[in-house]
């Protein structure tokens, strides 16, 4: 018999920070567009983590996109 592990549990995939580059790479736009989306609220925030250091949580970014995907429906 296979479970799935609800999220959050120890089965669950960990989520990763993501860098500017791996955002643009994932979702296909510019980084002016994307900080565009964010300032609209259309986009999950950076991760602010030291002086000049951002990161994007990765879950986050993939259920915006499962939402644009299912807009499309």
């Amino acid at each position: 018999m296979t479970t799935t592990a609800p999220p959050g549990s120890a089965g669950a995939r960990p989520s990763r920070f993501l860098r500017m580059r791996d955002v643009k790479d994932l979702v296909g736009c510019s980084a002016p567009t994307i900080y565009r989306l964010i300032q609209r609220g259309e986009f999950p925030r950076q991760i602010v983590l030291g002086p000049k250091y951002v990161r994007w949580d990765e879950r986050q970014v993939l259920a915006w996109m499962a939402k644009k995907a299912e807009e499309q429906l």
